[in-house]
């Protein structure tokens, strides 16, 4: 070793040792500032493509500060009629539609949804532009300068399981007051069930001389629609770490490969499944600036892996000094450094397809995503790798997609299955689901082609790799399921999932498929081509749509299937003139949107609103009970030089029975004409 890499290895052992002893140099702290009354406010950190609402006014009123003797103390809140010592805050994005102004949001006390007594806190935010998040915080005096440990648990009511990832619970505890959405954990997702479900998070922090500790709780918009969530039963536990205390967990950097193109770090941990880790990278005692030091990746099955792409300019080089540090952003101080150079050891052997399966895929293939699954239940896992051949990122989609199944046997990795060519272009994030019910699992591919198409791979282990296909109905025989729409979901309540694959104008037609023990056979057509349709003229609105022959018109606007009346489909309508707004003058009162998206009809551009429609509350008080939850596609036409709204819309008594008015209604909207 030369003299210069001397002075670096003993420089690098300082800071790692300097380093340990710290914790975590970016992530335990948010970047936020505090005024004198304690209110968050904008700092220099802060993206200037996020722009966060005006600093709220007023201060929380904080928990009286216990005495050393009163450690550990516990905090509750039910949200009983009052927000009193809870600071509202948001890091929201500019609304497009109202420059210079921040999207809309709202954080009130409700007695809409309830987990137990009469009212909770609401929270509304327009989540179109996919970002914005909103947050209750609450400041607690305490002894200054000591170590704790906050477990934070609190019921969040969401109107709808998703498979998709509408939203993200956003969570904290520190020492100063949050400021923007990087401050908080939003690991986990909002709609992981429908109706409440209880959040629990565990925070270490340091409290310094100002002697405060906040808490802080949220949700985070990520898909593109208007969001409103509850929360009750809020529970704070905060507790003295004992000196000398170790922090729960481990964290350990187990290899970093290097090449041209990028940087791999791997490694082990025992925080709790899913919990992120994020990393730095130090040269010669600096931190790089380019490394993304604000990535986080989580732990799955006790393993975690970051991949670093290398842009131009960015490089490792040989002679320098290089160490990554790895650690829990939020979490306890568990911190592990691996130091490194490119000239010799420690750094790691030449990779293998057990360290990097991808090395086995032809060259022209380029991974798109990749999950570790034991699916045929040997005990050993199977890497399955889904791949693009031809354009890329830079192009609107691939050429083709194909999937790979690696598979060890005898001690040696090669490609035990691969898929033919898939005639799509670009692909969601794989998904592993038991979809079988035989205890091993599937693997689920989303594929897009075009500007609308949508169909669902599903790899499994049957005897051998191979694609699940469906038997009967429009997809039979075919490796995936659905043309323009594909959804998986436990219809009749066995258990088992159903696939729902939706084919032709506005996804009208959808096939439902359920497992038989063998295959995932057809069971039935849920509107479409299923039912014979005719044309009906609704002569007030002045329009007409196709509504099947064999539902029974209960008026001159609505029409109710043969085996429950409740289940209806419908038009309303009314003149509109400004500044009246088309949705208060046709949508149902008192109501509550679920969800508001754009949608594009034959005859124009409109917008679907998801509402449940309450009736009467019961006399002396209560909760107004759900009547029906609709589905209401709203448009404004020109009609004798004036402006007409027209609703067509379906209802049934739940959310559940709603979906089988999908078809129906799709065909009533594709259908629907101006006379």
């Amino acid at each position: 070793m030369t003299g210069r890499s001397a002075l670096y290895g003993l420089l690098a052992l300082t800071l790692l040792a300097l380093l340990t002893a710290c914790g975590p140099g970016v992530a335990p702290e948010p970047t936020s500032s505090a005024t004198p009354t304690g209110e968050a406010t904008e700092t220099a950190e802060q993206s200037p493509a996020s722009t966060p609402s005006p600093a709220p006014t007023g201060t929380p009123t904080p928990t009286p500060t216990p005495s050393p003797g009163e450690m550990p103390f516990t905090f509750g809140d039910g949200f009983e009629g009052t927000l009193e010592g809870w600071q509202k805050g948001a890091d929201v994005p500019e609304d497009p539609d109202r420059p210079g102004e921040p999207v809309e949001w709202s954080i009130e006390i409700s007695d809409e949804q309830v987990a137990e007594g009469a009212s909770s806190a609401r929270f509304s935010i327009d989540g179109k532009q996919d970002d914005g998040t909103i947050w209750l915080m609450r400041r607690f005096n305490i002894a200054a300068d000591q170590s704790l440990k906050v477990a934070l648990t609190f019921d969040l009511w969401s109107a709808s399981e998703s498979f998709n990832t509408l939203a993200k619970v956003a969570a904290y505890a520190g020492s100063q007051p949050p400021s923007a959405e990087t401050d908080f954990d939003v690991d986990q997702a909002a709609n992981e069930a429908a109706g409440w479900k209880t959040y629990e998070y565990t925070f270490r922090t340091e409290v310094g001389p100002g002697g405060q500790v906040w808490v802080a709780l949220g949700i985070s918009a990520v898909w593109e629609t208007e969001m409103t969530y509850y929360v009750d039963d809020l529970r704070a536990e905060v507790s003295p770490v004992e000196a000398g205390q170790p922090p729960e967990g481990s964290i350990t950097v187990t290899g970093v490969r290097v090449s041209g193109d990028h940087v791999i770090v791997r490694g082990e941990s025992t925080v709790p499944e899913g919990a992120c880790v994020s990393t730095e990278l130090w040269a010669d005692g600096a931190p790089v600036s380019w490394w993304p030091s604000d990535a986080c990746v989580p732990v799955m099955e006790g393993a975690w892996e970051l991949m670093v792409p290398l842009d131009p300019g960015q490089s490792l080089d040989a002679g320098v000094q290089y160490m990554v540090r790895a650690y829990q952003p939020g979490g306890p101080n568990i911190v592990s450094t691996f130091p490194f150079d490119l000239g010799g050891p420690p750094t790691p052997p030449p990779p293998t397809p057990a360290d990097d399966p991808t090395l086995l895929l032809p060259e022209s293939a380029e991974p798109i995503d990749h999950v570790s699954v034991d699916l045929n239940g040997d005990g050993a896992r199977e890497e399955i790798v889904l791949t693009g051949w031809g354009g890329g990122a830079d192009r609107l989609g691939y050429d083709f997609l194909q999937m790979f199944v690696i598979a060890s046997e005898g001690g040696e990795y090669g490609i035990a299955w691969q898929s033919d060519q898939l005639p799509t272009e670009r692909a969601e994030f794989l998904q592993v689901q038991d979809l079988t019910g035989d205890g091993l699992p599937e693997v689920l591919s989303v594929q897009a082609v075009g500007a609308s198409g949508e169909r669902l791979y599903v790899l499994s282990w049957q005897d051998a790799y191979g694609w699940l296909s469906p038997q009967g109905g429009r997809f039979d025989g075919q490796d995936g399921f659905g043309e323009n729409s594909v959804r998986v979901e436990d219809r009749d309540g066995d258990g088992l999932p159903e696939i729902l694959a939706s084919y032709g104008p506005a996804a009208q037609s959808t096939d439902v498929y359920a497992w038989d023990g063998q295959s995932f056979v057809y069971r039935e057509t849920v509107g479409g081509s299923g039912a014979d349709y005719e044309r009906e003229m609704v002569a007030g609105a002045g329009v007409s749509l196709e509504v099947p022959s064999n539902w029974s018109r209960i008026d001159g606007a609505t029409w109710a299937t043969p085996q429950n009346d409740a289940l209806r489909l419908g038009v309303r309508w009314a003149e509109i003139e400004p500044p009246q707004e088309p949705e208060a003058a046709v949508l149902p009162q008192p109501a509550q949107i679920l969800e508001s998206v754009p949608v594009e009809l034959p005859i124009g551009s409109a917008r679907r609103f998801v509402m449940e429609v309450y009736g009467e509350a019961e006399e002396g008080g209560g909760q107004a009970p759900v009547e029906a939850v609709e589905a209401h596609v709203l448009l404004v036409i020109e009609s004798g030089g004036g402006r007409r709204a027209i609703d067509v819309y379906a209802s049934a008594p739940t959310a559940e029975e709603l979906t089988t008015l999908d078809g129906t209604l799709q065909r009533a909207l594709s259908s629907l004409r101006v006379e």
